[in-house]
């Protein structure tokens, strides 16, 4: 990078490299919900406190690591 690049320069470089993981964080998202969704109509409280519970586990563990 040169020295002589501006703030806003700056800001878009750093915005196009960022937005595959936002993409992929989005599509997670999705899965997430889809998951919760479908066991929800299972209609058993303990299957969706599970998934419930996988999902805050893998957001606490994997996304701190990235």
């Amino acid at each position: 990078m040169s020295r002589d690049m501006t703030i806003l320069q700056c800001f878009w470089k750093v915005t196009k490299m960022a937005i595959p993981s936002v993409i992929g964080m989005l599509l997670y998202l999705f899965v997430q919900l889809s998951s919760t969704y479908f066991i929800g109509n299972l209609n058993d409280p303990v299957l969706l406190a599970g998934v419930g519970m996988g999902n805050m586990l893998i957001n606490v563990l994997c996304f701190a690591v990235v």
